[in-house]
């Protein structure tokens, strides 16, 4: 198992890896978003007349949640178990590795590592995991409709909000440090000034 502390993580975090895989994750939720293709976003919204997946809805009622399966239909409940059981198997554990590795490399000092801060980089694994709660609590909802339960739902829907809560904050962090990167890098540190000898000292005394 790779150790956070061991030297191959440390060559891991210093390659490009990181971003690549980040860069990678980025284009897979674009597409996932606004291409038309099978167990996208807007395939189902085509399917559905146009309603979003529960799961991106940061905060819903039962009853809201209720209508909204409704209005799926049977076909549109189907295909909604269809994208949690195919794309939605990977996608989760891919955002969280690829935004938890970025931010490791970011949160990485120029004089040494600051360890505390780098459990924020622990934060897209959290709602990875909260990611996958949630689907798999909407599997059930989907497989005992219509005999919904409001606290299902009610958990549902709080497991959503806790991991849009997370992605969030992860996404405004991972944007905050690269941008103390970038600036770190184009605007370089005034070099300090040698302190004076102790004879140096003493003269002037």
């Amino acid at each position: 198992m790779l150790s956070l502390s061991s030297p191959r993580f440390a060559r891991l975090i210093a390659s490009p890896l990181p971003v690549l895989l980040f860069l990678l994750t980025l284009a897979v939720l674009a597409f996932m978003n606004l291409v038309d293709a099978p167990l996208t976003v807007v395939r189902f919204q085509s399917l559905t007349g146009g309603n979003t997946l529960l799961d991106l809805m940061p905060l819903y009622s039962p009853a809201e949640a209720s209508a909204l399966l409704d209005r799926y239909g049977e076909e549109g409940r189907a295909y909604h178990v269809r994208i949690l059981l195919g794309i939605d198997l990977a996608l989760p554990a891919f955002y969280g590795l690829s935004s938890s590795l970025l931010m490791f490399k970011l949160l990485k000092a120029p004089a040494g590592e600051a360890h505390r801060l780098k459990l924020l980089a622990l934060l897209p694994a959290a709602a990875a995991l909260a990611d996958y709660a949630e689907n798999g609590i909407l599997l059930t909802i989907l497989g005992l409709y219509p005999r919904l339960s409001n606290s299902m739902l009610l958990a549902a829907s709080s497991l959503t909000l806790f991991k849009t809560t997370l992605l969030t904050v992860s996404l405004l962090l991972v944007a905050a440090l690269s941008l103390i990167r970038l600036y770190r890098r184009l605007v370089p540190r005034a070099p300090k000034k040698p302190e004076p000898s102790r004879i140096e000292r003493s003269s002037k005394g």
